[in-house]
Parts: C-alpha cells; sequence; structure tokens
C-alpha cells in the first residue's frame, strides 16, 4: 500500500533477541519479501538494546540503508506499557553508537526511552 502511493516510504520490523518476528519469520526473510517493494529503507524498532545485535547481520545484508529504534520496557498486564530503567542514558548511547559502527544509517528511542536518552545519542554521533 505504501508502496502504490509514489511516496517514499520505510518499513520497520519488531523483532525478538533471536532476530525472529513475533510471527516467527526471521527478518532477513521478511527483509526480503519488502525489498521489492524498494523502501527508502528499513529498521527494526521496540525491542530491547541488547536484542538489536541479532538482527544487526540481516539489516547490513539487506543491501537498503537502515536503522534502530530500541525500547526500554515492556507491555504491562493491563495492556500498558512498564518503562525500564536497566538502560541509563549512557549506556543508550553506548549501544546505539554500536548500532551506527554496524552501519545504520539512523538511530532512535521508542516505547520507554526519554528526552535524556535521545539527547545522550546525539552528543555521542555528533
Amino acid at each position: 500500500a505504501a508502496a502504490g502511493t509514489g511516496l517514499p516510504f520505510l518499513v520497520s520490523f519488531v523483532c525478538d533477541a533471536s532476530g525472529r518476528l513475533p510471527s516467527g519469520e526471521s527478518l532477513a526473510d521478511a527483509l526480503a519479501e519488502v525489498a521489492a517493494f524498494d523502501p527508502v529503507a528499513v529498521g527494526v524498532n521496540c525491542l530491547p538494546p541488547p536484542a538489536v545485535s541479532a538482527c544487526l547481520p540481516a539489516l547490513a545484508g539487506s543491501g537498503l540503508p537502515f536503522g534502530v529504534y530500541a525500547n526500554l520496557g515492556a507491555p504491562s498486564e493491563d495492556g500498558g506499557f512498564a518503562r525500564s530503567d536497566d538502560c541509563s542514558p549512557h549506556d543508550f548511547a553506548r549501544f546505539a553508537t554500536s548500532w551506527i559502527e554496524a552501519g545504520a544509517r539512523f538511530a532512535g528511542g521508542c516505547c520507554g526511552t526519554d528526552p535524556s536518552h535521545i539527547r545522550a545519542l546525539a552528543d555521542a554521533l555528533s
């Protein structure tokens, strides 16, 4: 549908720590399917920073520009979101720097990150 608009678009996937989508497909297989639609970029989002490393080979191997938006927390039993303080802004920036070094063209924060995480990321990458 996005490709049909004629506008630039990107596609991002949620993955677990093994690089698989919640429905079980590998990220590499999902990326191969969307590549035919010529997105301007692909990425992963809404996964904890340590889980990103399993996704980097597939992202880099896609041949497309890619990025990462990691989260800090998890869905809660009441349908909301439970933020985690397990990753300091400094640590988040360290993770993001490693994603950029692995070839990511953009990095940011998803659920649970706050302005201090993004500030640390921006400072580390500037």
